[in-house]
């Protein structure tokens, strides 16, 4: 049991490191998990990992994610910046 906790101590860590690095951190997760010979290697537990590093983001920049309702200009640069993602989204999900 101890050693699962230690499993989610570690992962989180690689994941909270590599999550601003210019590569996978999902590949990190599982490079590490083979290296290392941690047992629990599911999807959902990478799911969780994560779900935590987005909501770390989303407390760590709540101000401003509340303010750019305020600043119109950045507001439709990330409406016209996500069109493509939605359509490249739509058709891969067809």
């Amino acid at each position: 049991m101890i050693s699962n906790y230690l499993e989610v101590l570690v992962l989180s860590i690689v994941q909270g490191v590599s999550e601003f690095l210019p590569v996978s951190s999902s590949a990190h997760l599982i490079i590490f998990s083979n290296i290392i010979s941690f047992s629990n290697k599911s999807l959902i537990f990478d799911v969780g990992l994560h779900l935590g590093s987005l909501l770390a983001i989303i407390f760590y920049f709540k101000k401003e994610l509340l303010n750019i309702s305020n600043d119109k200009k950045l507001f439709n640069l990330l409406i016209i910046g996500s069109i493509p993602l939605i359509l490249v989204g739509y058709i891969c999900y067809s």
